[in-house]
């Protein structure tokens, strides 16, 4: 019985090892090409345009009712809600009276616990924000010492509960939408469907080779393989209530707030308390989700400063920008070290895949195989499994060796601002850090500056060294490999004071 299900065994893994057949290959990497082509489209044919609107006052309420912080947030920010919606969220709290903001022995202290609450509904998310501060509140009262300390408690889950809330409240108001429905994601499911059939019937009904003399089909069987699943992934993920757009009315709206982001920039000076009139908080929480003060959120440290999504002034007109730190192996290092390192883990693979296969087939080892396990299928299943995990330091070794090469030879200039300046452990999380840290630069010199030269919606920050790096609000020329994101050098033209305090 152990000997039929160890050849059961062996028939289903040696189809998966078949290689794929050349027109089964085709159609599987022409549908990865095609049903990415098909992602970015969708993406930019469904944008929408909230340009800078004319300097004037703070906007009318539409039916009596005016915009919590949290929902102008959505409305002007195209990258998705920042972090600062969070504590423009308390800071509108407090202006209705909902919380109230003092000092105690020069550090801010604030009260959840007020003795006539105000009249009037809280929305979901209001609702989420002030069960936070109550929770890390004793005897009706919190520090922000104690809020800055409690960080960790806003996770992934808690920040997509409020921001999935917020969505919610401006769609029910009119202003937002879903970006992408279903008809405009049908095309690119279909063509999903195609690859991975595809691939699933090239790898059972190819031709029986050995892993040695197909290694190329087979790595790029597994690439296009990859995308594919990569790309039904982030088509899942546009089905959500997270990916909006505004309406009519909501681009409208935006361009008003937009306007008032204007007047807010010229009256509210760097120097702003928190604690202050109804007013002016009321202003303040605005200010903070238009990004126009960034002194607030360091005064009510309910949430750390936004790593992902940024306000940015650099081009014709202030704008949000989503930073992408990249983590794949090499990144940051230098291209010649990157190559030699990525040719020796490719062509040990190599020589193992090849080892592996004489092996399976009898031609190596024979003797020794026969004496240890007989004439056992185990011997044909075990190199085979082996097999396919020889094919993962195949791929990285190949793209490592390629991505070398090219940065070797090829240099960009870049001339922005760096938005953003972060140490790698700030924004890779402990497991992904722990992970990257072997195979990346020495963290205790690499830096990721995002550098915005006031054209892009997605900033790909780049990786420099103790000799290359800069602060944030800086405004540098950089020369930068494209691949693998390495500063060779750095030239420091101006500081912007608001972004580095």
């Amino acid at each position: 019985m152990v000997t039929t299900m160890f050849t059961i065994a062996s028939v289903e893994l040696s189809a998966v090892l078949h290689r794929p057949s050349v027109t089964t290959l085709v159609v599987t990497t022409l549908a990865a090409l095609i049903g990415w082509a098909g992602y970015w489209f969708t993406e930019w044919s469904t944008r929408t345009d909230c340009a800078d609107g004319p300097d004037q006052g703070r906007p009318a309420p539409v039916d009596d009712e005016l915009e919590p912080p949290a929902v102008v947030a959505a409305l002007t920010s195209q990258r998705g809600i920042p972090l600062s919606a969070v504590t423009a969220t308390a800071l509108d709290l407090a202006s209705r009276g909902w919380i109230r903001l003092a000092t105690a022995n020069g550090e801010l202290v604030v009260i959840t616990r007020t003795p006539d609450l105000p009249t009037g509904a809280l929305h979901p998310f209001e609702h989420q924000v002030l069960n936070h501060l109550i929770s890390r509140s004793s005897n009706g009262m919190t520090t922000a010492g104690i809020l800055a300390e409690s960080h960790h408690r806003l996770n992934r889950r808690w920040l997509n509960r409020f921001r999935r809330s917020v969505y919610d409240t401006a769609q029910a108001m009119g202003l937002i939408k879903k970006r992408y429905s279903v008809i405009d994601l049908a095309p690119i499911g279909a063509v999903i469907m195609i690859g991975l059939l595809a691939a699933w019937f090239g790898a059972h009904r190819g031709t029986p080779t050995s892993l040695a003399e197909s290694a190329t089909p087979r790595v790029w069987w597994l690439v296009s393989v990859a995308a594919l699943i990569t790309l039904a992934v982030a088509t899942l993920r546009r089905l959500s209530i997270t990916k909006a757009t505004p309406t009519q009315a909501g681009i409208a709206r935006a361009r008003q707030w937009m306007g008032f982001r204007r007047r807010l920039t010229e009256r509210i000076p760097a120097q702003a308390r928190v604690i202050a009139s109804p007013t002016q908080q009321s202003w303040l929480a605005m200010a903070a989700v238009l990004g126009v003060n960034d002194q607030v959120l360091a005064q009510l440290p309910i949430t750390p400063e936004d790593h992902r999504i940024v306000w940015s002034s650099a081009g014709e007109s202030p704008r949000t920008v989503r930073t992408i730190y990249p983590a794949w192996l090499g990144y940051g290092r230098h291209p010649v070290w990157t190559a030699v390192i990525g040719a020796v883990v490719f062509f040990v693979a190599r020589v193992v895949a090849i080892w592996l296969t004489r092996i399976g087939d009898g031609e190596l080892f024979a003797d020794l195989v026969d004496r240890l396990l007989g004439r056992s299928t185990m011997v044909g299943i075990v190199t085979d499994v082996v097999g396919i995990i020889v094919l993962i330091p195949l791929v990285v070794g190949l793209w490592t060796m390629v991505a070398g090469i090219i940065d070797s030879f090829v240099t960009l200039e870049r001339t922005g601002t760096i938005v953003r300046s972060r140490r790698p452990r700030e924004v890779l999380g402990r497991y992904r850090f722990s992970i990257v840290r072997p195979f990346a630069r020495d963290d205790h010199f690499a830096t990721y500056l995002a550098i915005d030269n006031g054209t892009q919606q997605r900033i790909i920050a780049v990786m420099a060294g103790e000799a290359t790096t800069a602060p944030q609000g800086a405004l540098v020329t950089v020369k930068v490999t494209p691949l693998l994101g390495y500063v060779r050098s750095t030239a420091l033209v101006s500081i912007d004071d608001h972004l580095t305090d």
